[in-house]
């Protein structure tokens, strides 16, 4: 059931994505901790989400039926100071997976916005020299596997 939820278009809920979606769920401690969550009240973010002051993006499938975007996407944007709500329209839990492309887009003009330019460039003051030989391209950490690949190109679209 949850992984036809995790999806808009249920052409992505196969057998094999099913397997895959319940791997953390046979792992050790995973009854334990499901049954703290569950006592805790339910989802909520970490309160050190507050401390995060650098422009942050909460990407959320609009169709996402495991948790509520409209519930729980605004909780983010509640408690991060510079944080921006981007909907990925017919998509599910799994944006990533059910439209890599406009996920890797979406991010990728995130980073190359001027919010996270400026915050980039203060928080890389002591990086100079190193800054200085890159050009005006901010230094970004991208996940590895097929978004992180998308979103490299569209990167190197923007800045070649």
């Amino acid at each position: 059931m949850a992984n036809k939820m995790s999806y808009f278009d249920e052409a992505f809920a196969t057998e094999e994505a099913q397997v895959i979606g319940r791997l953390h769920c046979l792992q050790e401690g995973w009854s334990d901790a499901m049954v703290s969550f569950m006592q805790s009240g339910g989802f909520s973010p970490s309160s050190k989400i507050a401390s995060i002051t650098s422009p942050a993006l909460v990407l959320w499938g609009r169709q996402d039926g495991i948790l509520d975007g409209e519930e729980f996407a605004n909780k983010f944007l509640e408690e991060l100071p510079n944080g921006q709500l981007q909907w990925i329209e017919e998509c599910g839990h799994v944006p990533h997976l059910e439209k890599p492309e406009e996920t890797a887009a979406v991010i990728a003009s995130f980073l190359t916005s001027t919010e996270v330019g400026t915050s980039t460039k203060k928080s890389n003051k002591a990086k100079d020299e190193i800054t200085a030989e890159q050009g005006n391209a901010p230094t970004y950490y991208i996940g590895g596997g097929v978004l992180g690949a998308l979103i490299l190109e569209e990167l190197i679209k923007q800045f070649f």
